[in-house]
């Protein structure tokens, strides 16, 4: 039972990466705000990512050519780089993080870079542009979350202390 319901989550996985990939690609190719990050003074961006897990459970290629974006089953045509990610969790888990923090999967192992970095980060950008409002309440909210764990934790440590600062306030320095 265990084993049939691990492939049914992997699935699911799988086509929710297919999707919005698929998403992503409708996005830059056809709406011009968003097409518009992938010309450069020198062209298009051409390049292909290859997205799978370690045990191949999930495997999808996105292409950026001339302007043109395709999302393929399965690892396609050589791409410039592969995100291999160490399970389907760590896949997920990469959709709710900023693009500084998809960083820290590579630090912890948890994501492994075949091929070229400068590519995953490229492709990191231009996710970072279609999830800006996203990651934006993200980082207010563990900014917000923060800034309560330090009142709270100045808050507890020295209450003695901190009256003792505040009647400092009230004498001043005077000079003979």
């Amino acid at each position: 039972m265990f084993f049939i319901h691990q492939h049914i989550s992997q699935f699911k996985t799988s086509m929710l990466v297919h999707a919005l990939l698929k998403a992503m690609a409708v996005l830059y190719q056809y709406h011009p705000k968003f097409r518009n990050y992938l010309l450069t003074k020198d062209g298009w961006m051409n390049f292909s990512i290859g997205i799978k897990t370690k045990n191949d459970s999930l495997a999808h290629t996105i292409s950026f050519h001339d302007g043109k974006v395709k999302v393929f089953f399965g690892i396609h045509k050589k791409p410039t780089a592969i995100l291999e990610f160490h399970d389907e969790e760590t896949v997920e888990q990469m959709l709710t993080l900023t693009p500084n923090e998809v960083l820290n999967l590579v630090l912890k192992n948890k994501l492994i870079v075949h091929g070229n970095l400068a590519t995953m980060n490229k492709f990191n950008y231009l996710l970072s542009v279609l999830l800006e409002n996203k990651h934006k309440k993200i980082t207010q909210k563990k900014y917000a979350q923060e800034i309560q764990s330090i009142q709270k934790e100045c808050s507890q440590k020295d209450s003695d202390g901190k009256i003792k600062l505040q009647s400092r306030k009230l004498k001043l320095l005077q000079s003979k």
